[in-house]
């Protein structure tokens, strides 16, 4: 196996990176749908939080109207926002010298142990960089958009366990190799914290905790009221997020950039009459083909079906996996 190389990457521009991450994923509803507590404090070790600092936002011209339109892959593209978050982000040093020595402890047979393990979504890897951040959640696998599949980037709270650094990874390598977003993310999260203390890889992490898990044990009345009071504070729009008005779908309550085939209408339709419930493949069929359902329904002509639609949607600033797969049953819309 030829070795990996590893880089650490800290700078004002990784940490600005990171803010942006943060407000797309605020912007889109992800983090309030999953659970997560957005707060302008972190509380160590707590991965149901996401820090999100209280910083001068308003110096940033239309902030959040630029967050919506800045999906991660153009972020990464010197995006004329990135210079101004960081002129906005504190001075402040990082001391991640703890968590370098750990996972130099364990890279080597860690990256042997999961070329046996899953050859397929790691045979290729050449390169890790390892962003170390103050803010975000506590682990985050970031360069799953990117061509190349020999390189991973993995942002990591300070306060997180090295364990977390392969969680990261993990969370890249799903969402890289798994184009068709099949899994949801509490789906991929499960998977991999049973990656993590099932198989021979929870000598490496003896102190993991499964994410899943934590989000359902770690007390929260506290934190969720001053999340509530905080993403207030925030001034973001409550309404949902995809409606139909005169025949029209709508995104954020506005006519959407992109253009819709007839068959992503029709199915997008039925996902926002039938909001917060299943829409079966059955009833997929039925309104996207009608009469000719019997000759062209498939399970990958609905998948490839939804994949464009979620492609569309982040363009316009949502996140993909408001429209989540049911194993089994069909698709439900989450926004």
């Amino acid at each position: 196996m030829k070795k990996i190389k590893t880089i650490w990457n800290y700078s004002k521009n990784t940490e600005a990176i990171r803010i942006l991450q943060i407000a797309y994923n605020i912007k889109n509803g992800f983090f309030q749908k999953q659970g997560f507590h957005v707060l302008p404090y972190t509380v160590p070790h707590n991965s149901r939080v996401i820090y999100f600092p209280k910083l001068n936002y308003a110096k940033i011209p239309d902030f959040w109207d630029k967050v919506k339109q800045t999906t991660q892959q153009l972020v990464e593209k010197n995006d004329v926002i990135i210079p101004q978050v960081e002129q906005v982000l504190p001075s402040k040093p990082l001391r991640y010298q703890h968590q370098q020595k750990q996972w130099k402890r364990v890279q080597n047979f860690f990256w042997k142990k999961c070329t046996t393990l899953l050859p397929s979504y790691f045979t290729d890897i050449r390169t890790l960089e390892i962003r170390p951040t103050q803010y975000g959640s506590i682990a985050t696998g970031y360069s799953y958009w990117l061509k190349e599949t020999h390189y991973i980037i993995v942002y990591a709270r300070i306060d997180s366990d090295f364990s977390h650094i392969a969680e990261g990874i993990f969370l890249d390598r799903f969402k890289k190799l798994e184009q068709t977003n099949r899994y949801s993310w509490s789906q991929t999260e499960a998977i991999i914290d049973f990656i993590l203390t099932e198989t021979y890889l929870k000598t490496l992490f003896p102190s993991y905790k499964k994410t899943v898990l934590s989000l359902e044990q770690q007390q929260s009345g506290k934190l969720a009221i001053d999340s509530k009071k905080y993403l207030r504070t925030l001034k973001l729009p409550s309404q949902t997020l995809l409606t139909v008005k005169n025949k029209q779908i709508r995104i954020h309550n506005k006519t959407p950039s992109v253009i819709f085939t007839t068959s992503e209408k029709r199915l997008l339709y039925k996902l926002i009459k039938k909001r917060g419930s299943v829409v079966t493949y059955d009833e997929i069929a039925y309104v996207v083909w009608k009469n000719k359902a019997d000759k062209k329904f498939s399970l990958y002509a609905i998948s490839k079906l939804v994949q464009r639609i979620r492609r569309k949607i982040t363009v316009m600033g949502l996140h993909s996996r408001i429209i989540q797969a049911i194993k089994t049953q069909g698709y439900i819309l989450i926004d």
